[in-house]
């Protein structure tokens, strides 16, 4: 009978994680000693990103370039002087990004979901819209998964 009842409460609980998991969306951790990352807390759940810097002039014309893949929960951050619209494409990028523009303040100014890489020349160039200090690129539909909308904030730890 103690068996049974101790078995139960094991049970209980592990249905208990599971729920909250699926409850609250995200990679909730932290992750340690990943270096740089980028977080946000948006309508479905807190994300953390481990991210590339390119803060250079040779970084940021590189980017993501000839990436096959990318982790889920990695991503490219690029650094900025100033605030002003910023461009971006998609020139010998492999795989589908959402770009994430900041303003000096880390809050979203714009997204472009599902950016397709470029396949064949001129390839077309994609606009913030807004003035942008910051842009992130990560796997294209996060934000989509993330429930990331204008407005929302991310948190650096460089």
């Amino acid at each position: 009978m103690k068996f049974t009842r101790k078995f139960l409460v094991v049970a209980l609980l592990m249905v208990n994680l599971v729920l909250a998991g699926c409850f609250f969306g995200g990679n909730k951790e932290t992750p340690k000693n990943i270096g740089p990352a980028v977080s946000f807390n948006a309508a479905k759940g807190h994300f953390y990103f481990a991210v590339d810097i390119a803060d250079t002039l040779e970084e940021r014309k590189k980017g993501l370039m000839w990436k096959k893949s990318m982790g889920k929960y990695n991503g490219m951050l690029f650094i900025f002087e100033g605030e002003e619209a910023r461009r971006f494409w998609m020139k010998n990028t492999l795989i589908p990004l959402d770009m994430i523009f900041m303003d000096k303040d880390y809050r979203v100014v714009s997204v472009i979901k599902q950016a397709q890489p470029c396949r064949k020349d001129p390839c077309e160039s994609m606009s913030s819209g807004k003035p942008a200090k910051f842009v992130l690129e990560v796997n294209g539909g996060m934000a989509d998964e993330m429930g990331l909308k204008e407005g929302d904030t991310a948190q650096l730890t460089l």
